[in-house]
């Protein structure tokens, strides 16, 4: 809290997607950074696209949103849109008009963040960059292609630079950063939402095995339905409840049909109400996730806090692999169906094990927030 006599830290985060307008993983943290910055005493205002009906100031949960522009389609295919990514930096400018003491911008899209920096020199205030993932310039070209992909890889570069510091989402994130030339670079990692983990009861069942994310093709999530379809072929017959959106929704539908497993497979657009999804999570019996990357891995992070098996990918990209410890119920596999099915298998065999929480492990957005709201301090000291 502040101490008396002195004004709130003036917080303004800068995200093209926020919860609990778009559901995911970094919607997900900003919106508890959010809410734990103002615990601890700070005024938080997020500027972002206009995701919602009504005015172009709203407040939910003591969070101030102002929505800078219209919510064009962020993907194109399987690749986010230059459009959307432009018409939001544009609109950023709009932040000279604002007050605030410090700004934290999200390096997804990359563009945003080269308005934000100069908003920030203009107005003399410091300026945090909030990095998930860090890819190579070969990364890059593969996913943008020969002529934006080197642009994007540059774009990256800078935004590593420009900030007055980092904040990595993850450590691996954090060791993938340095190399780049920075110094001030901090680690804070996401938290699980305790008090709703501890408080929300298991009301299926819902189905045995979970995934939950966006449907893009580098989350492969077809992998866990051809598991499924090994698993079938092997005698047993399992559900899959797929938790999320994106444009690989049809294809996996197509997909479920084709390999004849339409009673077994449920899709389901996330849910706005954390508290539904911790209820399926608990009533699963293994949580599956086939992606190739992953810059933390939330919903992994908070199965392994409940003791809920995990089957995950063994790709250099998905940094929910550095989340498994000795003893956790988990395993990390070749991306492959036979493998997800055999490692599913292994943990249907053990179910009489208790489910062992985490309790040391057990780190809340609270926590987070506070780690966060020192960096801030720093930069204005």
């Amino acid at each position: 809290m502040n101490p008396p006599g002195t004004t709130a830290l003036r917080v303004v985060i800068v995200t093209d997607t926020m919860h609990p307008f778009v559901i995911g993983g970094k919607e997900h943290r900003h919106f508890q950074l959010a809410k734990g910055l103002i615990k601890n005493g700070a005024s938080v205002v997020v500027y972002t696209t206009k995701c919602w009906h009504g005015p172009r100031r709203i407040r939910i949960a003591g969070i101030e949103f102002v929505g800078l522009s219209r919510d064009h389609p962020r993907y194109a295919g399987s690749r986010r849109t230059v459009w959307q990514a432009l018409t939001f930096s544009i609109a950023c400018l709009r932040l000279l008009t604002e007050r605030f003491d410090v700004i934290d911008a999200d390096a997804i899209p990359l563009l945003p963040v080269m308005t934000a920096w100069l908003v920030a020199r203009l107005r003399r205030r410091p300026m945090v960059v909030t990095f998930h993932e860090v890819w190579p310039a070969a990364y890059w070209i593969s996913y943008a292609g020969r002529l934006l992909g080197p642009a994007c890889a540059i774009a990256q570069l800078a935004a590593l630079h420009l900030p007055d510091a980092i904040v990595a989402g993850s450590a691996e994130t954090a060791r993938r950063i340095r190399p780049y030339g920075r110094s001030h670079v901090v680690t804070i990692e996401s938290g699980a939402d305790t008090e709703v983990l501890d408080a929300t009861p298991a009301t299926g069942p819902w189905s045995d095995l979970l995934y939950a994310g966006h449907l893009m093709p580098h989350k492969r999530v077809d992998l866990a339905v051809e598991a499924l379809r090994v698993l079938a072929d092997r005698g047993r017959r399992l559900t899959l409840l797929i938790v999320g959106t994106g444009p690989e929704e049809a294809f996996l539908g197509r997909l479920v049909t084709e390999l004849g497993l339409a009673d077994s497979v449920s899709l389901q657009h996330p849910w706005a109400d954390r508290r539904r999804f911790v209820s399926a999570l608990k009533s699963c019996k293994i949580m599956v996730m086939p992606s190739a990357r992953e810059g933390f891995g939330i919903a992994v992070f908070e199965a392994l806090t409940l003791g809920i098996p995990v089957v995950i990918a063994n790709d250099g990209g998905n940094l929910a692999t550095a989340l498994v410890r000795p003893g956790d119920r988990a395993s990390v596999v070749a991306p492959d169906p036979h493998s997800f099915a055999t490692a599913i298998q292994y943990w249907l065999e053990r179910p009489g094990r208790p489910r062992q929480d985490r309790q040391a492990d057990r780190r809340d957005w609270d926590r987070c927030a506070r780690e966060t709201l020192d960096v801030y301090t720093d930069l204005r000291a």
